[in-house]
């Protein structure tokens, strides 16, 4: 459980007329520091010899998040809060550089019970699709965790390696909408990327020359229990994937095709990214499939249909080296055409605990990353519902003190029609009439910090 994977229970209504106060927390054992935090950072404890090496880290984010609402219909109160933490410890070691292993334990906590919008970066609101097996829940009023995020093993022959475990897979492309990730998705409005949820899985990597590469990938699929709140402990055989991913580059740009089954539907894909002229870069990903009669999938909509296609096409420059921009365009047929489809949309989403679903057919997103001073650094991105038009503006600041510490706040501001709740109904996905108009207005302050 991250602060963007809290257990979600309603959809919220919200009103966009009201100021957030700036927070500031002051506590003796924080210290502040920068967005980019340095990667190569000298672990706190390790062991090296000839052959064997291991090496630990420490990975500490506390956080608040602040929402406001004028109704009380799904709300306690006018105002929502929640201050929380996620701490971890990260390890690695290898022995005679040809096995090697990572593991990532976990824990989180949440100060109260609190109902998380839904609609709150969807790609990844939900529990990653993995063995619960893992996951020892503390207190469940509190929401305490405590998990294994990551837990593999690699061995290197010759020109291949074999990972085997609870690893992190990463099929993206594009960086907003990204259709070919489908093992545990960022949101499109999540900037801090350093830790990707894991899933159970078996990766083949073979290197076919110094640009080429074939990949297989065989990831464990597990049944939704709503009425827990988790995927099973026990994986599903009907619901295993099974990928194929060939790469290499092609007149200087990057080429990949991927297919094979995806939670019980057949996937093929492509993917290519590079520099078009004049330091102008292109993404592009996406997929067509054809969807499984499995009635407890991934993939959910409104009616359906024989086959589904999501692409994505973008582009980006760097103007300056302390400012980059990028924009995106991305079609989704599964989505509705008619903002009158996100009922039933939404209400399947909540039973099957998907964790992937785009509500509208049309989206549009640009943003950028403007490095302000040695200290200073933002990011801003606005999505675009093209179907209901409505608007997500998301800002991400950050600032440092310390290359192993990073202070953040973000703000998130929503337009568009709020729910209806003239009508008095007591299901709030009754009343939605446009996806992003249903978010809350909300500031945030975390801390990040490796020790």
């Amino acid at each position: 459980m991250d602060i963007t994977s809290l257990r979600n229970k309603a959809i919220k209504p919200i009103t966009r007329h009201f100021y957030l106060p700036v927070v500031f927390i002051f506590s003796a054992n924080i210290c502040f520091g920068f967005y980019e935090v340095e990667k190569n950072l000298q672990p706190r404890a390790w062991f090296e010899d000839k052959k064997i090496s291991a090496e630990v880290i420490l990975f500490a984010r506390p956080f608040l998040w602040l929402a406001q609402s004028s109704s009380t219909q799904t709300f306690d109160s006018e105002t929502d809060h929640v201050g929380g933490g996620v701490f971890r410890m990260l390890g690695n070691g290898n022995v005679d550089s040809q096995f090697d292993w990572h593991f990532n334990l976990a824990t989180a906590y949440v100060s109260d019970e609190f109902d998380f919008p839904i609609l709150f970066n969807n790609a990844n609101n939900q529990q990653p699709e993995r063995s619960a097996l893992l996951t020892k829940t503390v207190n469940d009023e509190k929401q305490q965790d405590i998990f294994i995020d990551q837990l593999y093993s690699r061995y290197t022959i010759k020109d291949s390696d074999i990972l085997i475990g609870r690893q992190a897979i990463s099929l993206a492309t594009t960086l907003y909408f990204t259709p070919n990730d489908f093992f545990a998705p960022f949101g499109a409005q999540t900037f801090f990327r350093d830790f990707k949820a894991g899933v159970d899985a078996v990766r083949l990597e073979h290197a076919l020359g110094n640009l080429t590469q074939l990949s297989f990938f065989y990831v464990l699929g597990y049944q939704w229990d709503p009425f827990s709140g988790q995927y099973e402990d026990n994986p599903d055989s009907d619901r295993a994937s099974k990928l194929v991913q060939f790469s290499s580059v092609i007149f200087d740009l990057e080429w990949e095709l991927l297919g094979g089954r995806v939670f019980g539907d057949s996937i093929v894909g492509a993917a290519l990214q590079g520099e078009l002229f004049r330091g102008l870069g292109i993404r592009a990903e996406g997929h067509h499939r054809r969807p499984s009669n499995n009635q407890n999938r991934l993939f959910v909509y409104s009616q359906e249909p024989a086959h589904i296609s999501e692409w994505v096409l973008g582009f980006e420059h760097q103007f300056t080296p302390d400012l980059a921009a990028r924009m995106e365009l991305f079609y989704n047929s599964a989505g509705a055409s008619d903002e009158e489809d996100y009922p039933v949309l939404l209400t399947q989403l909540m039973s099957s605990g998907d964790s992937g679903l785009n509500l509208a057919s049309k989206y549009f997103a640009a943003g950028f990353d403007f490095q302000i001073s040695p200290l200073w650094g933002m990011s801003s991105v606005v999505l675009s519902n093209a179907i209901d038009s409505s608007y997500l503006f998301v800002f991400d600041f950050n600032y440092s003190l310390s290359n192993e510490s990073v202070v953040n706040l973000g703000a998130s501001i929503p337009v568009g029609d709020e729910p209806d709740t003239s009508m008095g109904l007591l299901n709030p996905l009754q009343n939605i009439q446009s996806e992003f108009g249903a978010y809350p207005e909300s500031v945030s302050l975390e801390i990040r910090m490796y020790f």
